[in-house]
């Protein structure tokens, strides 16, 4: 029997930190009877494999993703569907015994209409007898915090979150188009927050779903993305603004970031308003309530809304070292910005 794991995400809950891992045990895994393909141009994250599948208008103004690529055939839809079945069947031929092992958080955060995931579907049945399928989701609060982070360090501006971004965060209306489209698929739906997951530890956890458990402390794995604290969204922001790194396709790099947790970590975290907590908690309370009841009968509530947020508003303003430190980063920004 033909078997595929799919890690699906959602986007900002620890896909990154998985794909490290993965990537750094391939060969080790690989022992073990699990192979995890390389052959998307991604390295180890299936990001480009969504792309097939994506509806025409996406697709064409998400395309310039895959320009840098080395897939050596023209970027259309249709191509990129006949590359990605020639791989799988090249899959099929020489590790037919092996479970094929992907992760990307962009299978649930890009493939979210019922048609982009049947369509999905159908690829995935055509190489495989048994499907299984690895979802963690995320409180919507801290996901929206986290959101927040790394669109500043992505080159926006915006650093305060209000209402109007709550419905961005919901998540129940594309799970159940994924568990409707893959109706014989078995799923795995886990909690990402530190105390639903198994030793607190999302690696090990991870790979006691794909059924290492007792072999996890065996592999090698590391954390990656932390979020910013206030102030290093604050002075990113600033920097952003003044730099017009939107218009001009810029984005910090990993020198620029790993500077300012440096700079700021000591700093408080950023907190949210509690009447803008209410609003979230208020907004998921059906949604949050029909995911327990559905796959957490055990627990009595699944998140705890309260831990990221205070009574006092954020109130940070740029001092003279901010502007000092805004000035020397502005004036070497080829060091610390990138192209998208």
């Amino acid at each position: 029997m033909e078997k595929i794991i799919l890690h699906i995400g959602m986007p900002k809950a620890g896909s990154t930190s998985i794909q490290e891992f993965l990537k750094i045990n391939t060969k080790e895994l690989l022992d073990r009877n699990y192979f995890i393909p390389n052959f998307y141009g991604s390295g180890v994250n299936s990001w480009p494999l969504t792309f097939p599948f994506m509806n025409k208008n996406k697709f064409n103004n998400k395309k310039r993703r895959l320009y840098h690529l080395d897939l050596s055939i023209e970027i259309t839809q249709e191509n990129l569907l006949n590359y990605y079945e020639e791989k799988f069947q090249n899959f099929k031929e020489k590790y037919s015994k092996k479970i094929l092992l992907t992760s990307s958080e962009d299978f649930f955060g890009e493939l979210k209409t019922s048609c982009e995931i049947k369509s999905f579907q159908s690829f995935i049945n055509k190489f495989f007898d048994s499907v299984e399928i690895i979802l963690y989701i995320r409180n919507p609060l801290s996901k929206a915090i986290s959101c927040l982070s790394e669109n500043v360090k992505q080159g926006r501006l915006k650093n305060e979150l209000n209402k109007s971004d709550i419905p961005l965060y919901s998540y129940k209306k594309y799970l159940t188009h994924w568990l409707e489209c893959f109706p014989g698929a078995k799923f795995q739906l886990a909690l990402f927050q530190e105390e639903d997951l198994y030793r607190k530890n999302l690696i090990i956890d991870f790979n006691q779903r794909i059924g290492l458990v007792s072999k996890a402390k065996s592999f090698d794995y590391k954390v990656e993305n932390t979020s910013l604290n206030y102030k290093a969204i604050c002075v990113l922001a600033e920097i952003n603004k003044r730099l017009s790194t939107i218009e001009n396709n810029m984005r910090s790099n990993k020198i620029l970031i790993n500077l300012l947790e440096t700079i700021y970590l000591n700093q408080p975290k950023y907190y949210v308003s509690d009447n803008l907590c209410n609003a979230f908690k208020d907004f998921f309370s059906e949604d949050d309530e029909w995911l327990r009841s559905k796959f957490f009968q055990n627990k009595q509530y699944l998140w705890d809304y309260k831990k990221y947020s205070r009574n006092e508003k954020n109130n940070y303003i740029l001092d003279k070292y901010d502007q000092s430190l805004i000035n020397n980063i502005i004036c070497r920004s080829d060091m610390y910005f990138k192209s998208k």
